[in-house]
């Protein structure tokens, strides 16, 4: 891919849908900075914008509550002594929730 391809390709995903209109000048800057950063070998930061934030899964809710608790209960344990403990939390409760079904 050409350098030319890689800087209009990072501009388009850059503004993607956007139907705002931006002037000549911000069109430039965005360009050039877009082009010092391929030219440098520097991936191009592309800003995400509108995309929606993926719902937290079971796992997810568990672990934030447990951790919160062990935080309380235990605050001198570390990080990993607590993923570890909240872990084997994880897994009896997934345990019962099998049998239950």
């Amino acid at each position: 891919m050409t350098a030319v391809n890689k800087v209009l390709e990072a501009l388009v995903s850059s503004y993607g849908d956007s139907q705002d209109k931006i002037t000549l000048d911000e069109l430039k800057g965005r360009l050039t900075e877009i082009y010092k950063q391929i030219s440098k070998g520097k991936k191009v930061k592309v800003e995400k914008t509108d995309k929606k934030k993926r719902e937290p899964t079971a796992y997810n809710l568990f672990l934030q509550e447990k951790m919160a608790e062990l935080k309380e209960v235990e605050p001198k344990l570390t990080a990993q002594e607590k993923m570890s403990r909240v872990s084997e939390l994880w897994k009896e409760h997934k345990e019962q929730i099998e049998k239950k079904e």
